[in-house]
């Protein structure tokens, strides 16, 4: 009878522990969406103050503008309306970047290729599973050059094939990870408008 309740209280001690372990990583996950939905907002602050038209012939260049915050390179502002979410984008992507705002994984507006990676933070790219075929994606340029897109595909895809996103025949791509962070939730745009006017 002993040993029973000594293994009870065991499993109990245990099962208080795992509970309170995973109230911890949950606390620490809103933290860090708090956190990077904070210094999101300032950087777009700051971007959309000193977003700005560059001269006609730099306009020309199939390279995307920048702008320079506070030690990093933006190429814009990526607006999905559906989502009620305005996010600054980093111009080069790597994990400590991930964790302040989206980033450019690569390509860019100028060639029909941007693909642009997020956290699912709730403040960042965490609702993406919820886009609609034909919702509207909006990136507008450092230069003030405004490119309009609509979804074309919603595709939950193994982290292994990221050639299939980086090549795919779609103008844009936008990836985060699902909640298990086991796959990517990957949203495919066409471009549908494009307004060189401030």
């Amino acid at each position: 009878m002993k040993n029973k309740n000594r293994f009870g209280k065991i499993l109990s001690r245990l099962g208080i522990t795992f509970i309170l372990a995973a109230g911890l990583l949950f606390s620490y996950n809103q933290y860090q969406s708090w956190q990077a939905g904070k210094e999101s907002s300032e950087i777009l602050n700051n971007l959309q103050a000193n977003i700005s038209e560059l001269e006609k012939d730099e306009k020309l260049s199939l390279e995307m503008p920048t702008k320079h915050f506070d030690g990093y390179d933006y190429i814009g502002i990526i607006d999905i309306p559906k989502l009620a979410i305005e996010l600054p984008v980093m111009a080069e992507w790597d994990y400590p970047r991930l964790r302040i705002a989206p980033s450019r994984h690569y390509g860019s507006t100028r060639t029909n290729d941007l693909v642009i990676a997020a956290h699912n933070y709730s403040s960042h790219f965490g609702k993406l599973d919820t886009l609609e075929i034909g919702d509207e994606i909006n990136i507008t340029e450092a230069d003030g050059r405004v490119v309009r897109y609509k979804l074309e595909k919603m595709q939950v895809m193994e982290p292994t094939r990221v050639e299939e996103v980086l090549d795919s025949d779609y103008d844009l791509a936008l990836y985060t990870c699902t909640l298990e962070s086991i796959t990517r939730v990957v949203a495919f745009a066409d471009e549908i408008e494009v307004n060189n006017e401030n």
